[in-house]
């Protein structure tokens, strides 16, 4: 039977007895509490209880003094608590840690007889008999013989009906393993033991009996027996007997353990969650612009002339994209003398005392080149007047991911108008084009 993961249980030891209260475990922590009973009617001194704790590190513990080498840990009487036990004292012990902590293996492994009460108990009335009968065989299972810390067990099996049974297998489990045995093959698996006939007894014609025995040196003893009799099992084994284990290379965090039913045939089971499959889409976006510039020709007073180029922008940005435009001279500047612009001198900026106009505006492509039901485009539709060269103008933003074709996304139109009495000469800007996607 498998302790410490997610499961509670009641094991029995001379002269203890353990029930878990609390069993957690959530990947990255863990609390384990039980209760320990003096079952016998004598005090006991001394003791120690032994378990095995593995996949984590115990950082608080109450009910005994807790010592360990490596994954084995030993809990000891810790001085005036609970030492002596007194008969039928029931102690509550346990404790939490960090990492995937699973405790097995839970058992009384050294104590002392006090005085009075009538005297320890002897072992064979801890030692419990089982008599159990299924499909037409009869299994005794009984205490031959104790001695200190030695016991052997005599199992007596009998076919108690007329036909002949053809094959029988037994289990039973014991935290250790046993000193000797005979009449039968054996097998353990953790503190799964099987026994199976040998070819003298593997069949048992109808009356017949076999006696067979095993000795063991441990306080320790046997329990949940069963009979498998031509490939039925009964009782119902009990789940949750560890097997083996389940982990991923270079860390303990996924380590679960691997469970068999018990039977034969039968399976066993674990599951090792949340193991990642990862994979990237890089990040692209691309920005064409159709023209190293705009020419807006020979300028006219008070006849506004205009220009333009086209964009184009391909993204896989999830939350589309952002185009600015920024003047780097705040205005159309003459080139003979930097002082003077051509923009709407009416606007704080750069400013020559004319009155024009300098401007912006952006117009959006009629046919989007995203595959999104929910793409949406704006422009610069109202035309903004240049008279500064620190506003980032946003002249194109889109809320979803677009393809790079043949389609124009956006228009960038400039417009100017100039009046009698700006002076000669050639003017120019420079412009500043920023696309960013918002991934």
């Amino acid at each position: 039977m498998f302790r410490g993961y997610l499961f509670s249980f009641v094991y029995a030891a001379s002269p203890f007895s353990f029930t878990v209260t609390t069993d957690n475990n959530w990947g990255s922590g863990f609390c384990y509490e039980f209760t320990t009973e003096n079952i016998s009617a004598t005090p006991v001194s001394d003791w120690v209880i032994w378990f095995e704790l593995t996949w984590g590190t115990i950082t608080s513990s109450f009910g005994g003094v807790y010592t360990n080498s490596g994954t084995l840990y030993e809990i000891r009487t810790p001085g005036a608590y609970a030492d002596p036990m007194a008969a039928w004292q029931t102690v509550n012990m346990g404790f939490c840690g960090s990492g995937n902590g699973v405790v097995s293996n839970l058992e009384l492994i050294d104590y002392a007889w006090m005085g009075g009460g009538g005297g320890p108990p002897p072992p064979w009335s801890i030692l419990e008999d089982y008599s159990l009968s299924f499909n037409n065989l009869q299994l005794d299972v009984t205490t031959a013989s104790v001695w200190g810390a030695w016991y052997c067990r005599d199992i007596i099996i009998e076919n108690i009906w007329a036909s002949t049974i053809n094959w029988w297998q037994l289990d039973f489990n014991l935290d250790a393993t046993l000193s000797s045995s005979y009449s039968w093959n054996f097998s353990q698996v953790w503190n799964q033991h099987t026994i199976t006939p040998l070819v003298w007894n593997t069949n048992i014609i109808p009356w017949q009996s076999y006696t067979l025995w095993f000795c063991s040196d441990t306080t320790v003893y046997d329990y949940n027996w069963l009979i498998t009799v031509d490939g039925e099992t009964w009782p119902i084994p009990e789940s949750g007997n560890q097997i083996g284990t389940g982990s991923v290379v270079g860390t303990w965090a996924y380590d679960i353990p691997i469970l068999w039913d018990g039977f034969f045939p039968g399976t066993a089971s674990g599951s090792v969650s949340s193991i990642k499959i990862k994979a990237r889409v890089n990040p692209s976006l691309n920005m064409t612009i159709s023209a190293e510039e705009i020419d807006l020709g020979v300028l006219v007073s008070g006849v506004a002339s205009t220009g333009s180029l086209f964009i184009e922008v391909g993204t896989n940005a999830k939350s589309g994209v952002a185009i600015t435009a920024r003047s780097q001279n705040g205005g159309l500047v003459n080139t003979s003398d930097n002082s003077i612009f051509i923009n709407n001198d009416t606007q704080t900026g750069f400013t020559d005392g004319l009155a024009e106009s300098y401007t912006w505006a952006s117009t959006v492509a009629a046919v989007d080149d995203s595959g999104s039901p929910s793409f949406s485009a704006s422009g610069l539709a109202v035309a903004a007047e240049i008279n500064e060269n620190s506003t980032e103008h946003t002249i194109y933003s889109t809320n979803k991911s677009e393809t790079t074709n043949l389609i124009d996304d956006v228009e960038f139109v400039v417009s100017t108008t100039v009046g009698a009495e700006t002076p000669a000469s050639d003017y120019e800007d420079r412009v500043t084009f920023t696309v960013t996607g918002n991934f």
